[in-house]
């Protein structure tokens, strides 16, 4: 099946935002593309939905990114799941949990540097990530933030942080390298534990949380991670060949 999915995900030709991704009536009318993993037939159920419920032409490009997004992370967790370190969580439709590292539950974040954020400040992240793991997490907004254990996957340009690197999602060789080196070499490794911080009044704890960057310099790419304890980040860095 992953083989498939992997086929079906390189012939998406575009990925363009021009409304927010959590448009509810969008998302609602588009709840299909989870049990669809053919691209073609994905297309056909798009514009069938547009013709019969009048949605805007939007409602295809919308669609695919989400389609898009739903087929990566699956290929993607299977890659976690393959390690011996890891078992994906049986409850699929659960909200703060996605797979367990030696046990220990993390909802899994594929995701991208945030396009406001100075470069100054993601050059500081890419040393120390504990600024970025408390962005993220204030991120998701009220409705959706939680303080369970998450891991976040990154994916960034390290020459432009802010252009969409949606294409770095499917570079599944690359991914798959790099999944297998990190829990590889992060078994003796902490994690970000018990971080406060706050939204607005509300004061808030993240349980437990660690992030790693796909970097790409050029026609290179770089895997960083982080070696934590007490705390405090050891950075290592190696290049994806």
């Amino acid at each position: 099946m992953i083989e498939n999915l992997i086929n079906e995900i390189k012939k998406v030709e575009d990925y363009v935002w021009d409304r927010v991704q959590s448009d509810y009536i969008l998302n609602n009318h588009g709840s299909f593309l989870f049990k669809v993993f053919n691209y073609d037939e994905l297309i056909l159920k798009i514009e069938e939905k547009i013709k019969v419920k009048n949605l805007p032409e939007v409602f295809k490009q919308y669609t695919i990114n989400r389609w898009y997004n739903f087929a990566c992370s699956i290929v993607i967790q299977s890659y976690l799941e393959n390690h011996q370190r890891v078992r994906g969580e049986e409850n699929r439709k659960s909200l703060t949990k996605d797979i367990f590292i030696d046990d220990k539950p993390f909802d899994f974040k594929i995701t991208y540097a945030f396009k406001n954020i100075s470069t100054k400040m993601f050059v500081r992240n890419l040393d120390d990530p504990t600024e970025l793991i408390i962005k993220y997490y204030k991120g998701g907004g009220k409705q959706r933030m939680h303080t369970e254990p998450k891991l976040f996957m990154v994916f960034a340009n390290q020459n432009d942080h802010t252009v969409h690197q949606w294409q770095m999602k499917r570079e599944f060789d690359v991914i798959e390298k790099f999944l297998k080196h990190y829990l590889d070499n992060t078994t003796k490794s902490d994690y970000l534990s018990n971080k406060e911080f706050s939204i607005g009044d509300s004061n808030h704890t993240i349980k437990m949380a660690d992030l790693f960057y796909i970097i790409k310099k050029e026609d290179k790419r770089f895997g960083i991670f982080f070696e934590w304890k007490n705390n405090i980040p050891k950075k290592q860095v190696f290049e994806i060949k």
